[in-house]
């Protein structure tokens, strides 16, 4: 009589049957459409980014990469729906830094965890804030705003794209270094804040160039500094906000990356951090990501966990320091 076969040795055939399993299913992959959940609303930034990656991402592997919208409640609405998905890399998400850093110091009760829901794939890109204005407006600079606020304090308003999303930290981080006071409106996307900055009806937003190139360029919008530590290219003429305000050290930066529900093999999760890194190395790509201030392109799983992390350390400790609470 042959010999039963040991646990051990039937536990090793079968996690053997597994990666190979996994290994050809991520050879394979992908088969059929993937669907790429986005919390911003169709227009923004972020949005116009997404689309012009999954363009290319359908070009290299032959299957469609469809954007969905799903703005709200500060990304929780689209972040819960990829997190219940299946892990099979056929639902990823292109979030931000408000739903993978933030919103877990904002809410005590969130119905995803950023790091146990997810698998990050990799950053598609970082960049910085411009404070804007009406090019109608009275304000010709960052000290003119500074000046109104504080003779009177409340007079000036900004809008943010939500109360807790970045737009509000980063104003927040400002007026806390500049000892400005200014009322918080918020709004539901940029899109939905334009009518009101372009009328002078909203006095000030911080937005990323990718929202707001075309408006300063046709000299709609007037960027009054840019919240990164050092100019960027796209705008080399707006000054930072260390600059334009002698608060040494300022330095607010937003990013964008891809992420994908827990528990998605690690193969797939390769085979997408290459894909999406090869289409951000498209000559194409890096140009339109050049010329809208956007640095960072691409990174390893590794790298975003990180800077997922540090991020919301960094966040947690302004959000206790500001009291900001999400509505």
């Amino acid at each position: 009589m042959r010999p039963l076969m040991s646990h051990k040795v039937a536990a090793l055939l079968g996690a053997i049957a597994i990666a190979f399993a996994t290994a050809a299913a991520a050879q394979a992959y992908p088969s059929k459409p993937v669907r790429v959940v986005l919390p911003f609303l169709a227009g923004t930034g972020p949005d116009l980014v997404a689309r012009q990656l999954t363009e290319k991402l359908a070009q290299s592997t032959g299957q469609q990469f469809i954007v969905e919208n799903r703005a709200g409640a500060n990304g929780i609405i689209a972040m819960e729906a990829v997190a219940k998905s299946a892990p099979d890399g056929y639902t990823i998400a292109f979030a931000d830094i408000g739903q993978l850093a933030i919103n877990r110091n904002l809410y005590k009760k969130l119905p995803y965890d950023p790091e146990a829901d997810f698998v990050p794939i990799t950053i598609a890109y970082s960049t910085p804030f411009y404070i804007l204005t009406s090019a109608k407006g009275p304000y010709k600079s960052l000290a003119d705003l500074i000046s109104a606020a504080k003779d009177k304090p409340g007079s000036v308003n900004y809008a943010s794209t939500g109360s807790g999303s970045p737009t509000q930290l980063f104003m927040e981080q400002f007026k806390s270094a500049t000892g400005v006071a200014i009322t918080h409106i918020p709004f539901k996307g940029s899109t939905q804040i334009m009518p009101g900055i372009l009328s002078g009806e909203i006095a000030t937003v911080m937005l990323g160039m990718g929202s707001v190139k075309g408006l300063v360029e046709q000299g709609q919008l007037r960027a009054l500094a840019v919240t990164s530590a050092a100019r960027t290219s796209g705008f080399p003429g707006v000054p930072t906000v260390a600059e334009a305000t002698g608060v040494k050290g300022f330095n607010a930066v937003t990013w964008v990356a891809f992420v994908a529900p827990a528990k998605t093999p690690r193969a797939i999760v390769d085979k997408l951090n290459a894909e999406i890194r090869k289409a951000l190395a498209a000559p194409d790509v890096r140009a339109r990501m050049a010329g809208q201030g956007f640095d960072d392109l691409g990174s390893t799983p590794e790298q975003l966990t990180q800077r997922i992390r540090e991020d919301s350390a960094t966040y947690a400790t302004i959000i206790k320091a500001t009291g900001i609470q999400a509505e």
